[in-house]
Formats: structure tokens, C-alpha cells, sequence
């Protein structure tokens, strides 16, 4: 072994290829180096996807006894020295389909990519981060440049400034405010006339009284100029010199979304909302941070649900977009005056038309939307579908647009927010590379705004009127 080989250094050697005429072939010495793990229980672990810190002389691999865990060795000693927890569910740092990959980060701690999403946990293992791809599905990831990336048709996916899920638009005050995706902790503010910077709001981890445990997951804004910052568990009310003024522990189960329902934060919770402090509105909706439910299985669905729920709110309306396992999205509203009804989502352009992820049928483009509110009171239901954008629906009558792309040149093209006759769109990053083109997809650095224009048939009364 040379003197500068590593101590857990085995004897395998790699094809080295000399220049000119002196190629060089090699081969394997089995008779030296040595054994770092004989495991006697034959304990099995997956050839196939590895991760190796040579500076701190671990390697992670999948145990294929334990799906859901990633075990952590010495290379030095072979000694098992933990298993990271990965698992399998719905939740903000679980994996649908289990674990598909591993990568170690530049910081030392580990990518695991989950097939639909990329979940990156720390130097002790703990989840700090979690990342869905606006993308194909893929069974690896690396870093890249300090953030995660994964394969996909002609290039990279790359997490990138700006997640396209978290942003919101003040049109009265021309503000864009949006996540911060290589900052987390942190809200970026922008002018949406000249696209300057302005500030970034800093939202700390941690578990001080103006602090979130587990991030930062969601914002909304407020009246007179303030801005509403949920957690799971928490929401806090930021002045407009970004300041805390409150903090508001919901009595409910966790939950990303919050928003502004006639002046006060009002959180989805089973059934109904809360808002702020103890104002159930909704027919079986009641406080608490538990879930009554028929069975352990059907109480963790969900509980998956309502931590995965979405609001948008009128000045005297709330609406609800709950995703489940199977199927498209359900939007209920939820009035201040205590009424209730589900809005029904249009079922256009939702064939199956051949995709498929996991030998399933793609979802259709109303699973996974996102609410919000256009300056008529509409409600917008916008995605990331490569064929639909999404659907603006009159709450009142019923009446809707549908919102349709070219899949063929506006892949990287995100619309989020719908105002008077155009829409706001978050232009993902494409560029030429020597292999084709490579995305950066699930996140932004280019923000802009393009007028609709009329397809067929005919526009609902006072929607979109200037539309031809």
C-alpha cells in the first residue's frame, strides 16, 4: 500500500489510460488489500446505490432489510455507527416511493432522492431540507455546486434561487415576494416593475418564540402592509419593517398554509379553518392538534393531507385545495358566516395521454395546484403541467377558463399568479450544452408577465375580458 493511500484503502485498481502510444490495462489484485465489513449476519446491503466520504472515511448504503433506512460505516474499521431514518409517505420529508438514491453533500450531509423528490438531511442525519423536482422522474442525485441536482432528458435539474411554490404577488404596492431557495430561511423581495432586489426577510430556524422548528413553509399577506410567515406549527406577523409583532401556535394539526381571511390568519384545519385565535368555521371542524379518525392508517393519510393542504382567501371567503393519494385535487369554501361547499374543478384536458411514473398514469394537472386569488376574486388553480397550466373558476357561478401550454417550448415555464388579463410566470433556466440542453427546473431566476389570449370558446361574464 503507498504511503499516501488512506488507511481504509482496498486492493482494487482502475483502468488508467496514458497518453500516446502507452495505454495502459490493469487488473485486480484479490491477494492483497483488505476485508472492511464481513458481515456474520449477512446483513444485505444495496450494490447500487452507495455514497462515500473519503474526508471523514464513511460510506452510506441502502439496507435492503430496512427499506426505509440508509446505514452509515466507517471505511476505516467497518463498524455500523448509525442508520439514517428515510421514510416512505407523503410528508414534507418523506419519500412516496421510498429511497431511489443517495449523494453526499459539499457540507458533509447526504441527498436522498425519492424518485419525486429530493430530501437532504445533515451532518446528524436529521431532515433540514426537501426539494420536488419540477421534473421527470430519476433515481439519483449529486451535488452541484452546493445544492442538489439530478438527471434528466438533455441536462441537469438543479435546484436554483427562487422556489416557484413559494411566492406571492402585492399588485397594490408592486412587490413580488418570493422563497429564497439558497437561503431558506429567508423571503426575497423584489419590485415588480424594474425587478431590483429590495431586501430579503429573514425567517430563522429554531424554536424561540418568533422562530419555526421546522422552517419556514408558507406567507401571505396582511393588512396594512404586514406579512403572515407559517411554520407547521406556527405563524408569526412581520411589521413592515419585516419585525415580529406576534406569534399565533394554531390548535391544530400541522400545516404549511396560511392566509388573510378579513384581517386575521386563518389556517385549514379537518373539516374547516381556523382562524385566529379559536374561530372554527366549518360543519364538523373542530380545535385540537389531534385527528379523530377511524383507524391509525386513514389518521395518517390524513394527516398527510392537512400538512400538505393550500389556501388562498377572499375578504370573506376561505378556499382549501386538499390533495390525496389517488386522483385530483378537492377544493372546498369555507365562508366567515360559517357556510360551506365544495367548488367543483373542471375535468378538461385530464385523458390519460400515455405518461406514466412508477408504472402508474401520470397525475392529471389538477393534482398538486396551487390557490390564489386574481384581482376580480376569482380563484386560480394553478401547476406545473407540461400541457395545462391550470384554470381560473368563478366561485360564484361555476364558470371557468382553462390555461393551456405548448409542451414543446414552454416545458421550463411556471405560471403562479393570475392578474387583470396576463399572467405572472416563472421562467425555469435552460441552456446549450455540448450534451443538449440543460434545465434547471423547481426553481427560478427569471420572473415575468405575458398577456392570455383567446383559444376557443366563449369567456365567462366579466372573466378576463379584454382576452381575444
Amino acid at each position: 500500500m503507498s504511503r499516501l493511500s488512506p488507511p481504509w484503502a482496498v486492493g482494487l485498481l482502475l483502468l488508467v489510460v496514458s497518453p500516446a502510444s502507452s495505454q495502459q490495462v490493469v487488473e485486480i489484485d484479490f491477494t492483497g488489500g483488505r476485508t472492511i465489513i464481513d458481515d456474520p449476519w449477512n446483513r444485505d446491503m444495496r450494490v447500487d446505490d452507495l455514497a462515500f466520504d473519503w474526508n471523514r472515511g464513511l460510506f452510506f448504503v441502502t439496507d435492503t432489510e430496512e427499506p426505509n433506512g440508509i446505514m452509515v460505516f466507517s471505511l476505516e474499521t467497518g463498524e455500523w455507527l448509525r442508520t439514517v431514518s428515510t421514510p416512505k409517505g407523503e410528508g414534507p420529508y418523506e419519500l412516496p416511493y421510498g429511497v431511489h438514491g443517495t449523494g453526499l453533500a459539499r457540507n458533509g450531509g447526504l441527498y436522498v432522492n425519492g424518485f419525486l423528490s429530493v430530501v437532504e438531511f445533515d451532518l446528524d442525519g436529521e431532515p433540514v431540507n426537501s426539494w420536488r423536482p419540477l421534473a421527470p422522474p430519476t433515481t439519483d442525485v449529486c451535488d452541484l455546486g452546493g445544492v442538489p441536482a439530478i438527471p434528466t432528458q438533455g441536462g441537469v435539474v438543479r435546484q436554483r434561487l427562487g422556489n416557484a411554490d413559494e411566492q406571492m404577488a402585492d399588485w397594490s404596492r408592486g412587490i413580488l415576494y418570493v422563497d429564497d431557495a439558497e437561503e431558506p430561511n429567508g423571503i426575497m423581495v423584489f419590485s415588480l416593475e424594474t425587478g431590483e432586489w429590495l431586501r430579503t426577510i429573514r425567517t430563522p430556524r429554531g424554536d424561540g418564540p418568533f422562530e419555526f422548528s421546522q422552517g419556514r413553509q408558507a406567507f401571505a399577506l396582511a393588512p396594512d402592509d404586514h406579512l403572515f410567515v407559517s411554520g407547521m406549527n406556527r405563524v408569526i406577523t412581520l411589521d413592515p419593517n419585516d419585525s415580529p409583532i406576534s406569534s399565533w401556535t394554531p390548535q391544530a394539526p400541522m400545516r404549511r398554509a396560511v392566509c388573510d381571511l378579513d384581517g386575521k390568519p386563518t389556517v385549514p384545519i379537518p373539516n374547516g379553518i381556523l382562524r385566529h385565535e379559536t374561530e372554527v368555521i366549518g360543519p364538523e371542524a373542530a380545535l385540537g392538534h389531534t385527528i379523530a379518525t377511524t383507524s391509525i392508517e386513514r389518521g395518517r393519510a390524513l394527516g398527510i393531507t392537512m400538512a400538505l393542504s393550500r389556501i388562498a382567501c377572499t375578504e370573506d371567503r376561505a378556499f382549501v385545495v386538499l390533495s390525496y393519494e389517488e386522483g385530483p385535487d378537492s377544493v372546498f369554501a369555507y365562508r366567515l358566516n360559517g357556510e360551506a361547499e365544495r367548488i367543483a374543478v373542471p375535468t378538461d384536458f385530464t385523458e390519460d395521454w400515455g405518461c406514466q411514473i412508477a408504472g402508474r398514469p401520470c397525475p392529471p394537472w389538477s393534482k398538486n395546484v396551487q390557490p390564489s386569488i386574481d384581482d376580480r376574486g376569482n380563484l386560480a388553480l394553478l401547476g406545473a403541467d407540461w400541457r395545462t397550466a391550470g384554470t381560473v373558476i368563478d366561485p360564484d357561478s361555476g364558470c371557468y377558463a382553462m390555461i393551456q401550454k405548448n409542451p414543446a417550448t414552454d416545458m421550463a415555464r411556471i405560471p403562479v399568479r393570475v392578474h387583470g388579463d396576463s399572467i405572472l410566470v416563472f421562467q425555469q433556466d435552460m441552456e446549450q450544452g455540448s450534451g443538449g440542453f440543460q434545465v434547471y427546473m423547481g426553481s427560478t431566476n427569471k420572473v415575468s408577465i405575458h398577456p392570455l389570449r383567446r383559444i376557443s370558446g366563449e369567456p365567462c361574464p366579466g372573466m378576463l375580458p379584454s382576452v381575444k
